[in-house]
């Protein structure tokens, strides 16, 4: 049997551990993202049940090695966490009228993989629009990365689409 101190300080290892692993934006525990509202997003964004997800970019980030990898990930991330909210059902045919779209633009892209050396960065802004009548309903900008410190791109497209899918659930 162990003694009692370093069976605690194991717990206490264990459960620091099994804890950071969820901590995004915290320093040193993955990718910061920042969020900056560039349009507020309208009280009408309320009365929306379905959404419809269109990933676009610059024609630089567009030219980046890793753009096809980056688009389809941010995409993938971003329904999966508005599904997991449970506020919108997400449409795959993006045809019905009475739907919110949600425009995720790359605007830059440093791409780094995973497990790579160097900092990558990214920023996504989400333009939300009435599909009917196109109407834009609020603009959000994400970014991650300084170009310093070395994250992944895989990290960062996961926290982006995180903070834009929490941004976009609690309107």
């Amino acid at each position: 049997m162990f003694p009692v101190a370093p069976r605690l300080a194991l717990c206490a290892l264990l459960l620091a551990l099994a804890g950071c692993a969820g901590l995004q934006g915290v320093p040193g525990l993955g990718p910061d993202v920042s969020l900056r509202e560039v349009g507020a997003a309208s009280p009408e964004v309320k009365k929306y049940k379905q959404l419809t997800v269109f990933v676009s970019g610059t024609s630089n980030a567009m030219r980046s090695s890793g753009w096809s990898n980056t688009s389809t990930a941010l995409e993938k991330a971003f329904v999966s966490d508005v599904r997991s909210s449970g506020r919108f059902n997400v449409a795959e045919d993006g045809m019905r009228p009475q739907q919110l779209v949600a425009q995720l633009n790359v605007d830059s892209l440093r791409y780094v993989a995973s497990g790579k050396p160097g900092a990558s960065t990214l920023k996504v802004t989400m333009t939300l629009k009435d599909r009917q009548n196109g109407r834009v309903l609020g603009t959000v900008s994400a970014s991650a990365g300084d170009g310093k410190r070395e994250d992944s791109t895989e990290a960062q497209v996961e926290a982006v689409a995180s903070e834009l899918a929490d941004y976009l659930a609690a309107r």
